[in-house]
């Protein structure tokens, strides 16, 4: 675990997960959002989309597991966090998500973080950033 001296601007972390439909379901049962676009493949097929596309709710959750769990790491909460997102994630993409720290405030031990988010196309798919602090 760091001490908060320990980071430094530029310091990185990154997670990569793949989307399958089983966990795609799995969130929309857990969070019960069940829109069809998510769900239902014949529904999809009929949008622009053509094909489901995973909710923009469970690929930026990433997020919140590199900020608990590796940048800045336990102890850490979510302050703020903005997102955009600039292309659909799709049902067995394989999204790396990557947080940079940006700036860092000692005394309120905040530190802020870029978000990018890239598919298994080199893609990027979510950019945005987050502001945490630890709270040890």
């Amino acid at each position: 675990m760091y001490e908060f001296e320990d980071y430094y601007i530029g310091q990185k972390s990154t997670l990569t997960e793949k989307f399958t439909r089983e966990n795609v379901l799995k969130f929309a049962s857990l969070t019960g959002d069940i829109n069809p676009l998510h769900i239902d493949e014949n529904y999809a097929f009929n949008t622009h989309f053509k094909k489901c596309i995973v909710h923009g709710t469970y690929v930026t959750s990433l997020i919140g597991t590199v900020l608990g769990t590796k940048l800045p790491g336990l102890g850490t909460i979510l302050v703020k966090q903005e997102q955009q997102f600039l292309k659909p994630v799709f049902i067995d993409d394989t999204i790396s998500l990557s947080l940079e720290i940006i700036d860092i405030e000692v005394k309120k031990q905040i530190i802020v973080l870029d978000i990018i988010c890239i598919n298994q196309h080199e893609e990027i798919v979510i950019t945005g950033m987050a502001i945490a602090k630890k709270m040890y």
